[in-house]
């Protein structure tokens, strides 16, 4: 793997870490939505202790983006191995930590014995296969292989990969004695009040009371702006075939420019199209269409059924400007604007407090559609800046990915630039 051999650089002020918080006996964490992000966060929480309740405006769990069929799990590989490419490699991690051992004992539909990248064209196995060179990858993390049959083209395989089943994953995320869900319930709002230390969450004729929330909504959740999360919708429809309609099976999961899995309750899964600003939450033939042209790309032999025959389903990717999530504790915009914004840009960095946030709020948003590879890291370093907790594995990496996905990142990166009028010297 590329070496990184730049100097650790300090803390930033504006990226230092919540201070810890004194908790009750028995902490209660509410999680707000029930998909990938929300139900990791609720399964680790629960894990170290806390009592959680999960609630969503949908009626059951994994209603929006979270209820595709399948998805797949793979690493990111990057032409200098940058920070998105440290990050979802971390995430991988974290996703074997928590589900292998879940996929293994038949708790959640998936396979993650491997995974195919299908090269595109000669030029793509040409450039990918240099770049496996450059960046000095384990040969039992990845290879280049031939193609072995009509349905396993030529490509990359990766070793700890593959393909895990969403909805299954969420249900056994949320399967634990001290999770309790609640659904069709819609947050109007989220008031803290200092006298009992806690958020008071109305919703409709009901309000909620906890010590700590993380949200963790979808793409179309009025709470994004509500908090100034700069979450962009990104429409896309997956395509689902009958088992019985496709001529002869496909042999594990691939990676194409969509991707293809072996069959969910009964139907191969293909897709998926990127369809912005297309808000339309409808299926259409023109979609199912342009998946089947990526499967066909690949797979120029394989003979799908007719794209009249296919059934599907729309959903709306949580997506963010750089391509990662927002995860962490969510700062309170007014001191930043008046701590950072307001002040000028390049001060010595012992000049500038550090970050303030709000009391015991967290988010985990923006997961777009690698969540399979980064929902479990965010649950784990948001459960260590509830429990004020030092990983033994913090060092600069660490440092760097924080400031990553940090959720105040989007306001700040203007500022450090220079580019908000009348705030330098």
């Amino acid at each position: 793997m590329m070496a990184d051999k730049s100097k650790p650089k300090p803390m930033l002020p504006w990226f230092a870490p919540p201070a810890p918080r004194a908790w009750p006996t028995t902490p209660h964490l509410l999680v707000i939505g029930a998909g990938l992000a929300g139900s990791a966060v609720a399964q680790v929480m629960a894990k170290a202790g806390w009592q959680v309740t999960v609630v969503d405006q949908a009626e059951q769990p994994a209603q929006a983006a979270s209820g595709n069929l399948a998805g797949l799990v793979h690493p990111l590989l990057t032409a200098d191995w940058n920070i998105r490419s440290q990050f979802y490699w971390q995430g991988l991690q974290a996703t074997w930590r928590w589900v292998a051992d879940w996929v293994e004992q038949g708790q959640v539909i998936g396979d993650l014995s491997g995974l195919r990248q299908v090269f595109k064209d000669s030029d793509d196995a040409e450039k990918l296969t240099q770049l496996l060179g450059r960046l000095n990858l384990p040969c039992e993390w990845v290879s280049v292989e031939a193609a072995l049959s009509a349905n396993q083209p030529a490509g990359l395989v990766y070793r700890q990969a593959g393909w895990l089943s969403p909805p299954s994953l969420v249900q056994r995320a949320l399967d634990h004695p001290s999770i309790r869900f609640q659904g069709g319930l819609e947050v109007d709002g989220l008031v803290w009040h200092d006298s009992s230390q806690q958020w008071h969450i109305p919703s409709g004729a009901t309000t909620l009371n906890a010590d700590a929330v993380v949200i963790a909504t979808g793409a179309l959740s009025r709470l994004n702006q509500a908090w100034q999360l700069p979450i962009r919708p990104l429409k896309g429809q997956v395509s689902y075939m009958h088992q019985q309609d496709c001529a002869y099976p496909l042999t594990g999961a691939m990676a194409h420019q969509g991707y293809t899995t072996p069959p969910v309750n009964g139907y191969w899964v293909t897709g998926a199209t990127f369809e912005a600003p297309d808000v339309s939450q409808t299926t259409s033939l023109a979609s199912h269409q342009r998946n089947a042209e990526k499967l066909a790309a690949v797979i120029p032999d394989w003979v799908p059924p007719a794209v009249n025959l296919w059934q599907g389903r729309v959903g709306f990717r949580p997506t963010t400007a750089d391509h990662l999530p927002i995860i962490g504790a969510l700062p309170d915009a007014d001191w930043v604007e008046q701590a950072y914004l307001s002040q000028p840009h390049n001060k010595a960095l012992f000049q500038y407090p550090a970050q303030r946030y709000h009391p015991a709020l967290w988010v985990s948003q923006g997961h777009g559609a690698r969540g399979l590879m980064s929902v479990w890291w965010a649950a784990e370093r948001i459960r260590d800046q509830i429990l004020g907790i030092t990983p033994a594995t913090a060092d600069a990496e660490m440092n760097r990915l924080d400031a990553a996905v940090h959720p105040g990142r989007f306001r700040l990166r203007p500022w450090r630039k220079g580019q908000l009028l009348g705030h330098t010297l």
